[in-house]
């Protein structure tokens, strides 16, 4: 009884925590996804994945605003995922998302590392190490965590998506272009956020190469499926 107390008492918490972020009368994708992760806490408050899944949420959120303290808030719903169901497997890859979030990427190499060890075919750890990489400045690593990707699921979003962010590093916005366009035909219609970013990378891009009329379509596309899109509100082209 007392367990299933505390977690009805950290479920509210966490819910509490992250209700400030679904207020609008017509909720974004995001907000549409921490909203049903939290009414599944509510609802669920000893399911780990429910905590999981708004962790996943408020870190999309977290993406798109530029805003830490989204990262904190997953980072709580994450040690109620922990706690519930130790050492699960998603909670801990989402904590590395975090870890990247905020900026702590020796902290989220360490971590992505010792996931890889025991998930050698699990392409997210793969993506994870990537970022992580590319945030230490080891391009080289980076490159090849990407090309673990593709060679293991030569078919995913996931592969392009780092690769098109390599692309750019290494100094070719046309590739990394043609990149972010595959990793586009190849993300679910359903996952409105993910293609929002996409198109937003996009059209950052090509505003780089002086493509505005280009850039202009992509944001009105990306805006289309994420209404208030901060990053594509912020990748306007100045007037």
């Amino acid at each position: 009884m007392r367990c299933l107390l505390l977690c009805a008492i950290g479920a509210a918490s966490v819910i509490s925590a992250a209700h400030a972020q679904v207020s609008n009368v017509n909720p974004s994708p995001v907000e549409r996804r921490i909203e049903l992760a939290q009414k599944r806490v509510q609802s669920e408050p000893k399911n780990a994945q429910a905590y999981n899944d708004l962790a996943f949420a408020l870190c999309r959120g977290a993406r798109d605003r530029g805003d830490v303290k989204l990262y904190d808030e997953a980072d709580a719903a994450l040690e109620h995922s922990l706690q519930l169901s130790p050492g699960n497997r998603e909670a801990l890859k989402l904590r590395v998302t975090v870890l990247l979030g905020k900026h702590q990427f020796a902290d989220a190499l360490k971590m992505a590392s010792d996931l890889q060890v025991h998930n050698h075919d699990d392409i997210t750890i793969w993506g994870l190490l990537v970022d992580a990489n590319v945030g230490l400045g080891k391009l080289d690593e980076a490159e090849r965590d990407a090309q673990w990707i593709l060679d293991l699921r030569s078919g995913s979003s996931l592969g392009f998506t780092k690769a098109a962010g390599l692309r750019e590093l290494f100094g070719d916005p046309e590739g990394a272009i043609e990149f972010y366009e595959e990793a586009a035909r190849r993300t679910s219609q359903s996952d409105l956020d993910e293609r929002a970013w996409l198109m937003t990378q996009n059209a950052r891009l090509q505003l780089k190469l002086g493509n505005t009329q280009r850039a202009q379509a992509l944001l009105s596309q990306a805006l289309a499926l994420f209404p208030n899109s901060q990053l594509a509100l912020n990748t306007q082209p100045a007037k």
